[in-house]
């Protein structure tokens, strides 16, 4: 939420003061923590009437350092870590220690999580698309910087701009390109076309 006089979703929603939240797999943790008793459901993100569906994904990669000393063993020891055996054994692990751990990252091993809320989230995974939206500690970081143009858009709306022209402005700022006077025929290229 953006206004200066309520708390931040995340914190509402913990309180058991929102009903609903829209968020990360690495939100759970934060929410059992902040409240191990509160009763809530992960459910997929909610799908307009389109051919196809919808989700935005924040990930990590891995990698190894060109400077490395030791690229042949680091990279035979991401192939370790990538491995179905070692991918389950860090997942349980984190498990016995009371952590929401995120989906597996090979889409191989989802249906061993079928039943559990990772189910939902890796589920999605083979539909969801990149994004840079994501709130990070790092205050210059490009996420928080994505989420505050997102915040500003929002109260562009709130305050009267027509969504047309906030609309243009976002693809503008997210694609780099430069405007034609066309920009909202283009957008439905980018979001799913939406049956009437």
């Amino acid at each position: 939420m953006w206004a200066a006089n309520i708390d931040p979703d995340l914190l509402a929603f913990s309180q058991g003061r929102l009903a609903m939240y829209y968020g990360y797999s690495k939100d759970y943790n934060q929410i059992k923590k902040s409240n191990p008793g509160l009763n809530f459901q992960v459910i997929a993100v909610p799908q307009l009437l389109s051919k196809e569906k919808f989700a935005i994904s924040s990930y990590f990669v891995e990698g190894v350092s060109n400077a490395s000393t030791s690229q042949a063993e680091a990279m035979l020891f991401m192939k370790f870590l990538k491995s179905p055996g070692a991918q389950e054994k860090l997942y349980q692990e984190q498990l016995k220690k009371g952590i929401f751990p995120p989906p597996y990252s090979n889409k191989s091993l989802n249906e061993k999580l079928r039943g559990t809320d990772a189910y939902v989230f890796a589920q999605q995974a083979n539909y969801a698309l990149s994004a840079p939206f994501m709130l990070t500690p790092e205050k210059e970081s490009r996420g928080e910087g994505m989420n505050k143009f997102i915040k500003d858009a929002v109260n562009s709306i709130l305050s009267g701009t027509e969504p047309d022209f906030v609309t243009e402005d976002m693809f503008l700022a997210l694609t780099g390109a430069e405007p034609t006077g066309e920009i909202t025929e283009n957008i439905p290229k980018i979001l799913p076309e939406v049956e009437e």
